[in-house]
């Protein structure tokens, strides 16, 4: 899972962006479709994980999540 934020352009932008890991958006025949969610239903059906994952998006600008090790990270392009 990846999470990005950037500063909202309207009332009804939350400034995420939410990728999960089924979607690989380098892959033109990936047929996963998008879909727009408000932010408290994502929030209300994510866990404590996607919400600190949030937090730390909204601080770092993108934080991506390594499920073998359990913790989000700043990808190394963000950390400079």
């Amino acid at each position: 899972m990846s999470i990005s934020w950037e500063p909202p352009t309207s009332p009804n932008d939350s400034g995420f962006v939410v990728i999960f890991a089924d979607f690989d958006p380098d892959d033109a025949d990936n047929d996963t479709a998008g879909e727009l969610v408000c932010l408290e239903c994502l929030i209300e059906a994510g866990d404590e994980q996607l919400g600190r994952g949030l937090d730390l998006a909204r601080c770092h600008g993108r934080v991506d999540y390594d499920p073998r090790h359990g913790e989000w990270f700043v990808p190394e392009d963000r950390s400079a």
